[in-house]
This record gives structure tokens, sequence and C-alpha cells, in this order.
């Protein structure tokens, strides 16, 4: 049931990613074809059931639907199935919404980090030590997109690293800033392997950042365990 009920709020989860930075209102307005634009029925709505069932394509005109829909609606339905409670799965499927936003267009709405510093005062690992570690995380990205004029990094990922500094304190910040580069650098080898990029192509950083941040967000005393007993 859990599980279900995650699906279903990834469904919503790819309604907000899309419309959000398109300016359009989320909460209200029905689905549609981003094809033939005709507004679907819920029957063709149902999270993952409906997109096995029509085989990824829309019902009349038959254009393929992009496959993205039923692997964000599996990846909240695990969060809700993994997380340790009900401040991580607010927390993760926030970090969801900005990595696809991120990835789509390249920007980190503010309001969405806003929404991030209404949690805090739930958030159990916030003390003073977060607040010095947001403004290091803040400022040193803020020295690199200041020196390359922004060609290096974005001005919204210096102000997401603020925003997990303060979340996640010291040491896990600085471990989603960690995993972040090593996934963000493995993807862009791959790319440039397989001549699908070039060093001047644009990375989605805060889609790598808020990745990293879902994953330790669910496993933070496991990865801070396993620091403790393996690495000291």
């Amino acid at each position: 049931m859990i599980f279900v009920l995650g699906l279903i709020v990834g469904s919503f989860v790819n309604v907000v990613a899309y419309r959000f930075p398109r300016g359009e209102g989320f909460v209200l307005g029905r689905s549609h074809c981003l094809h033939c634009k005709r507004a679907l029925h819920w029957y063709e709505l149902v999270p993952l059931v409906s997109y096995l069932f029509l085989r990824g394509r829309c019902r009349i005109c038959r254009q393929m639907i992009s496959w993205r829909y039923p692997l964000v609606e599996l990846v909240s339905g695990f969060i809700w199935l993994l997380a340790p409670g009900w401040l991580a799965i607010v927390l993760a499927e926030l970090f969801l919404i900005l990595a696809l936003i991120d990835f789509d267009h390249l920007i980190i709405p503010d309001s969405l980090l806003i929404c991030f510093l209404v949690l805090l005062p739930f958030v159990p690992t916030v003390r003073w030590s977060s607040l010095w570690c947001a403004i290091g995380l803040a400022g040193f990205f803020f020295l690199l997109w200041h020196f390359s004029k922004g060609r290096w990094i974005g001005f919204g990922d210096v102000k997401l690293m603020g925003v997990l500094g303060l979340v996640f304190g010291f040491p896990g910040s600085l471990l989603i800033v960690y995993g972040a580069i090593l996934m963000g650098g493995a993807l862009g080898a791959i790319l440039l392997v397989t001549r699908r990029a070039t060093l001047k192509t644009q990375v989605p950083f805060g889609t790598f950042l808020a990745g990293a941040a879902i994953i330790f967000t669910i496993y933070a005393e496991q990865i801070i365990n396993f620091i403790r007993v393996y690495i000291g």
C-alpha cells in the first residue's frame, strides 16, 4: 500500500516537474497527450499500470510516451517504501522534482529551495555547524561561479549548496557533493567516450546533487556507519 501511494505521488511529481517551469498550474487542469493534446481519461492515468497497458503509446495518436514517466513513478514508489520517515519522504520528493527540472531546463527554481528552508525546523540534523557548512559550501562554489563567469557552474547550484549545508550539515552535505561529482564525472566520461557530448556540453549538476541527496536521505545512517567502520 505504501509503494502504491508512492507511485501516485510520483505521477504528481511528473506533473509538477513538467508544468511548473512553464508557468502552468499543476493543481487544477486535466492531463493531456503532449502530441495530440487530447485530454486523458482516468484509466489512462493509473500510475505505471496505464503505461504498461498502453505499451508506452498514446491510445489515439499512437505516439510514444516517454519512459521517464513510469521511471519517476517507480523511483517515488521506492522512496516511500525505503525512506525512514515522513520528513525523509518529503525531502526526497522535493529533490526528485528539482532533479527533473534541472535536467530539462538547467534551472533550479528559488521557490523549491524555499520549500527546503520551510522544512528546516523539522530537520533534526540542523545545528549551528550547519550554518557554517552552508556558508562554506555556497562560498566555495560562488567563487567557482564568479571566476568562470557561470561557465563551470550555475548560480542556482550555488544556492542549492547553501541549502544542502543547512539541511544535512557536516559531513552529510560534503558526502552528497562528493557523490554528485562521482556520478556526474562517470556520466560525463561515458558521454565523451560515446561521442554524445563534448567538453563544452552543459551538465545539469543540480540533478546529480539532487540524486545524491535522495540516496543520502534514505541511507544516511548506513552510509555514515560504513564510513566509521571501514574508513574511520
